[in-house]
């Protein structure tokens, strides 16, 4: 059931519970240039820090998920092993700080058309979202108007799947992502952390944000520690690490959990869900 019906429902009378918190991930892809391709603006880690600070969650959760989600900064749910309550506020909406980070970047409205600009080029990102899923449009939309006011154009691309596809994974760019901002959701790191990490954003193999390898240090090797033991704080610590990594080379940003909806009448009880965010009815009665 799409966000946007679930107050409509409530009103109506129907109960609607949330599913597992953590299974899906609503997530921004801030995509660099590759080291073999031109620079552009996403090339220097402070515009990358910048677009992660800039990014209103709890206004998306209101408006663009209409209060179906929560917010997170990190991708781990609490009661992850890879959770570390000391980054959960590590990137706050704060457009002062964003507007810093990018003056510091060189990037300034020096011609006072309202957008920044270095070397000629203005800082215009291409964002990509998903018309399937109409709630990663709205999510952009906000974020467009939030950067609107600190000098950044976001130009927003609803895709359809095949094209979206195609442009996520880079299929006609050398397994390069073709975009530089990606609204979109991943799933799998609620049960073990490494979940995360088979989808495409995170991957640390034939990835469409690093396809010629150019991880950031210790990304990689730590994730390599974190699967090759089984020894719990061992793990963690790689996992922490992986974390300050992903935190600061800010090329995936965590938006807001992405909540499986099971609407039923109040004359059906004891309705369940897995810990895989599928429906269970074995115990379910309608009275």
């Amino acid at each position: 059931m799409p966000p946007k019906d679930y107050q409509r429902l409530l009103d109506a009378g129907v109960q609607v519970p949330f599913g597992q918190t953590g299974a899906l991930l609503y997530t921004i892809t801030v995509n660099p240039p590759d080291a073999s391709q031109d620079p552009g603006p996403l090339s220097d880690k402070l515009v990358r820090q910048a677009v992660c600070t800039a990014v209103d969650r709890d206004t998306i959760v209101d408006q663009a998920l209409f209060g179906v989600g929560g917010a997170t900064v990190v991708p781990f749910p609490d009661y992850s092993l890879s959770y570390f309550a000391e980054y959960a506020d590590y990137y706050t909406f704060d457009l002062d700080k964003a507007a810093s980070l990018l003056d510091e970047a060189g990037w300034t409205d020096a011609n006072g058309d309202g957008i920044r600009e270095k070397d000629g080029q203005d800082l215009v990102l291409d964002t990509i979202t998903i018309s399937a899923f109409p709630e990663t449009t709205d999510m952009a939309q906000i974020l467009k108007a939030d950067m609107a006011t600190i000098g950044v154009n976001l130009e927003i691309e609803p895709l359809e799947s095949a094209v979206y596809t195609s442009r996520r994974f880079g299929q006609e760019n050398n397994g390069s992502g073709d975009y530089d901002l990606d609204f979109t959701f991943v799933g799998r790191q609620h049960l073990d952390p490494l979940g995360l990490f088979d989808n495409s954003p995170f991957r640390p193999f034939s990835s469409p944000v690093h396809p010629e390898n150019d991880f950031p240090e210790g990304y990689v090797e730590n994730l390599q520690i974190a699967q090759s033991t089984i020894d719990e704080d061992a793990r963690r610590e790689a996992f922490k690490k992986v974390q300050e990594v992903m935190l600061d080379s800010c090329t995936s940003v965590a938006v807001s959990w992405k909540y499986t909806l099971f609407a039923h009448q109040d004359n059906v009880h004891d309705l369940g869900w897995s810990v895989g965010d599928e429906i269970r009815v074995v115990n379910t009665w309608v009275e």
